[in-house]
């Protein structure tokens, strides 16, 4: 059995941290690995202990992250401020690799600060350099200058070089890479998926309190998005502007909006110009934990994306757990989106960018109780096919470390 150590740039409870790497992790550990991880923490100075070990995974939290993350919004450091805080967390990455054994050190996200670790490891320790790429880096993440954006749109570029094995969710980013003079054999698909265990249905008593404590009524129509509120990857304004089409048609309507980020304000005062305050509920930065009960009172779940690069390089985890928690998806037509969903397609698939298209196929959901049904049945069903604990399994020989080499 192999010694994994993940190298992350955010914490187990940020969007890839828990849907994606947590997961992995704890998969390969239940597979007989040895599996730690060194991460980078939203709150550092929050945490009462920085180390602890959950389903036989060693987690280290080593310093605070690019962003300070309070409540339910972001806080970006000055950039002076930044520089220093990047180098003090690329400082202690290299440190906590070269007190590791690993057989395999997997970087999530190609960006510096872990990624210099993994080099590190490489080249002192021989250790195996995988590197996971599943966003479009340089086009999701909010820079505040071009400085920045060059050194992360640089690392992006150069560390799949190094990498022995590079693991992506999406054929877009596979067929980048390879574009980009990237071995095809090094580069291997690996979807998102599904930690079946953290959405099994909640108790109806559960929901009903959840229910009377966000105020909604049981004859409303919820429509809902959960995700980080920033518009540079997720436009949750264009949501907005259809949830207004929507709500002229059937006014017993309300849009649920679940999650914290840097545009939270923005997109409030948007949905006060437009006279939708009392209709529309952000509920800010919810616990893990309680996700998959807000899943459960919507009628319908929305991915809103343009066809740009930010959204063909992405694959929405909330696709995969609206499937899992039996609540018809409606997103565009962009990147992975229809092959994911199988045929027949378990989401509704509209024209991306488009606000009109998006209400008309909200409306529909909502309106045809056979419509509704049969994507929340198949759904359901398309959901196995990404249950983390298969995945992993099918592609456990990646991981298995023979006379130092992966077989």
């Amino acid at each position: 059995m192999s010694k994994i150590t993940f190298l992350l740039t955010q914490d187990l409870e940020s969007p890839s941290g828990l849907g994606r790497y947590w997961p992995m992790a704890r998969y390969l550990a239940a597979l007989g690995h040895q599996v730690k991880i060194g991460a980078l923490h939203s709150n550092f100075n929050s945490l009462s202990k920085s180390i602890e070990k959950i389903n036989n995974v060693s987690i280290h939290y080593l310093a605070q992250m690019h962003v300070l993350k309070k409540g339910s919004t972001k806080i970006y450091f000055p950039f002076w401020k930044l520089i220093t805080v990047a180098v003090y967390a690329t400082l202690k990455f290299i440190c906590f690799i070269l007190s590791d054994t690993a057989d395999i050190v997997y970087v999530g996200k190609p960006h510096p600060m872990n990624g210099i670790a993994g080099i590190v490891a490489k080249i002192t320790k021989k250790s195996k350099l995988f590197l996971d790429c599943d966003d479009y880096e340089k086009n999701i993440n909010h820079f505040q200058n071009p400085l920045q954006k060059w050194i992360v749109s640089f690392f992006e570029r150069i560390l799949p070089f190094f990498a022995d094995l590079i693991i992506t969710n999406t054929m877009f980013t596979q067929q980048r890479l390879i574009s980009a003079g990237i071995s095809p054999k090094k580069v291997i698909l690996i979807p998102n998926g599904i930690d079946i265990e953290r959405f099994i249905k909640p108790s109806d008593m559960e929901l009903e309190k959840l229910r009377e404590e966000l105020g909604l009524h049981k004859g409303w129509k919820i429509i809902g998005f959960i995700g980080t509120l920033g518009l540079t990857s997720h436009p949750v304004d264009l949501l907005i502007e259809a949830f207004k089409k929507v709500h002229q048609v059937i006014p017993n309507t309300k849009l649920l909006l679940v999650g914290g980020g840097e545009d939270i304000n923005s997109l409030i005062q948007i949905s006060n110009k437009m006279n939708l305050q009392n209709d529309i509920l952000f509920t800010g930065r919810v616990p893990p934990d309680q996700i998959v009960k807000y899943y459960h009172l919507m009628d319908v779940s929305v991915d809103p994306v343009y066809d740009d690069l930010a959204a063909k390089g992405r694959s929405p985890l909330k696709m995969f757990e609206s499937w899992a928690c039996g609540v018809p998806f409606v997103t565009g037509d962009v990147g992975d989106r229809r092959m994911l969903s199988g045929e027949p397609p378990s989401s509704f698939i509209i024209k991306p960018g488009d606000s009109g298209e998006l209400a008309k196929g909200i409306l529909a959901i909502l309106t045809e109780p056979s419509l509704s049904d049969k994507f929340r049945d198949l759904g359901k069903k398309r959901s196995q096919d990404f249950y983390w604990e298969n995945i992993i399994s099918n592609q456990r020989h990646l991981f298995e470390v023979k006379n130092n080499e992966t077989t």
